[in-house]
């Protein structure tokens, strides 16, 4: 159940990705979620009742998905045309092998400690690590796309051969 809730959290996130299309402000909106998903493994990692951990474990899953999805749309806007399937496959690198590390060095400090203080210190780095992020990079923060949304059926294209 443990390994199963933050891919629940996920469905949830994806069944959420439309109205995250409609945020003006990607930075803020990826620090909030790498906020919530750091403080819910810290507070995963306190907490000795199994439903309250399952729950911490789907909301982290939900703002790991959320924020994905902002930095996938946000390096997709940001990125100039000539650039982007390269600077997509780093970012692709990156999603894919930097959990890899992150498992590794709860691995490694649970051994050292516990299993509840890795994920502690874990994900109270997360949060620390965030806010100096926000303070270092006022312009993340601030940064605005145009808001998507999906069009009305009037605004949609009519098939070829249509009037």
């Amino acid at each position: 159940m443990l390994t199963a809730a933050p891919a629940v959290g996920g469905v949830i996130g994806a069944l959420l990705s439309g109205p995250v299309g409609r945020i003006t402000r990607p930075g803020r909106g990826i620090l909030v979620a790498a906020t919530v998903w750091g403080a819910s493994l810290a507070c995963f990692g306190l907490t000795t009742y199994l439903w309250l951990a399952l729950a911490l474990l789907v909301v982290a899953g939900v703002a790991d998905v959320l924020s994905v999805i902002m930095q996938t749309a946000l390096v997709q806007l940001a990125t100039p045309d000539n650039y982007r399937g390269r600077v997509g496959a780093a970012e692709f690198v990156v999603g894919a092998g930097v959990p890899h590390l992150g498992n590794f060095r709860a691995g490694a400090v649970a051994s050292l400690v516990s299993p509840a203080a890795s994920a502690f210190i874990g994900g109270s780095a997360v949060v620390a690590g965030t806010v100096l992020v926000a303070l270092a990079l006022p312009e993340f923060r601030r940064c605005t796309t145009p808001a998507t949304t999906a069009p009305t059926p009037a605004e949609q294209p009519l098939p070829a051969g249509s009037s």
